[in-house]
């Protein structure tokens, strides 16, 4: 089974944890979403797909929305997120559920990590 990590990150911390969990899991890629964003569909190739971000603003970042609106998650069959904060109130996965929806993919798990902000 392929996986591919999708990763957004601002200060490194979501970077970090992709990293990590890349490590983890032997067949995965590690695609930075930002490279991705000026095309106008994305293209999935992994059976699973996971997308590891940071909490702005207590929601989604941008980047994340507007990468969901784009990518063509048909090759999926299992679509997992890990949601990095320092401690803040984060409960927006189900804004990803709706833009998933839309394309007829759920969000098969989800995971919020705390860091530390020393």
């Amino acid at each position: 089974m392929s996986t591919e990590l999708y990763y957004f990150s601002g200060t490194g911390n979501s970077f970090y944890v992709a990293k990590e969990l890349h490590k983890r899991i032997p067949d995965a890629s590690l695609i930075p979403i930002v490279s991705l964003l000026h095309q106008d569909v994305i293209q999935t190739h992994g059976q699973s797909v996971g997308i590891v971000f940071p909490v702005h603003a207590l929601t989604i970042p941008i980047a994340v929305k507007r990468f969901l609106k784009k990518t063509d998650m048909k090759s999926a069959e299992y679509v997992f997120a890990v949601a990095t904060r320092l401690g803040i109130i984060f409960s927006s996965f189900h804004r990803m559920e709706k833009l998933l929806k839309r394309k007829n993919k759920r969000l098969d798990a989800h995971f919020i990590l705390n860091m530390s902000s020393t």
